[in-house]
């Protein structure tokens, strides 16, 4: 049964699509089948990260020219993308029976693959916390820095009490070690406890090195790479407990 996995943030720059991208990177290499769906709409870049250019993209599912599969762009072994549109004013302005016709035709793949990830838009929009409801696990990224938090705290309400969304994966970027990575967790914790109650897990936290920033530029997930090192153990970390992270039990749009 494939598992849906949203990787969202509060605002943009704080990697969630690096995260994404590597994560997907070593679900690939572990064996399971994964999709990664752009859905940062006119923003989108994962193509980008891999070095591809893929001639469809999430548009023509949308307009009826490409179904899901003639969209699919293999990066490697057992991983495929569907790339995002940037800058098409049609996709930022999608209304809910468009974004949920994307996420129908996704769905249709779940025989094919054993991961969906989706990385979704920044912030608390509808389509962000559209894709995010349809899932059945929602991950939010956070760095350490005070915009970081109250957007990320506003994301969390409203896909709780608008979305019915209370359980959420936290994943601390650009710290320098677990230390930081759980104390900025923990204040974040304090921070949003004050004003809604909703589960929040800790996932791990991703290094601050010279290797990601380097993969960025050189359009490869630093994980396609590199067999060990310190962003190999904090991605098979955060794997790990994503496993144990519960789903939500409101799974798809009602639409």
């Amino acid at each position: 049964m494939v598992v849906s996995l949203a990787i969202s943030g509060g605002k943009g720059g704080v990697g969630k699509t690096l995260i994404a991208t590597n994560l997907s990177v070593l679900l690939a290499k572990s064996g399971k089948r994964t999709l990664l769906v752009d859905a940062d709409f006119g923003m989108a870049n994962v193509n980008v990260m891999f070095g591809v250019n893929p001639k469809k993209s999430i548009e023509n599912i949308l307009d009826g020219t490409a179904t899901v599969d003639e969209v699919t762009c293999n990066v490697m072994e057992k991983l495929d993308i569907v790339a995002g549109g940037t800058g098409e004013s049609s996709l930022l302005n999608l209304d809910q029976n468009e974004r949920g016709n994307v996420i129908r035709n996704l769905t249709d793949t779940n025989g094919s693959y054993d991961y969906h990830i989706v990385d979704t838009s920044a912030g608390a929009s509808n389509s962000s916390l559209d894709f995010c409801a349809s899932c059945d696990k929602l991950v939010v990224v956070i760095v350490g820095e005070p915009t970081s938090f109250l957007d990320a705290y506003s994301l969390i309400k409203v896909a709780h009490l608008d979305y019915g969304l209370d359980n959420f994966g936290i994943i601390v970027n650009q710290a320098s070690n677990e230390t930081q990575g759980l104390r900025l967790f923990k204040k974040f914790g304090e921070i949003t406890d004050k004003f809604i109650t909703v589960n929040q897990n800790y996932l791990g936290y991703v290094p601050h090195t010279t290797n990601l920033k380097k993969s960025v530029l050189s359009r490869k997930p630093v994980l396609a790479r590199l067999e060990s090192g310190p962003e190999l153990d904090a991605f098979l970390k955060i794997s790990e407990n994503l496993n144990n992270l519960n789903s939500n039990d409101f799974n798809g749009l009602k639409i």
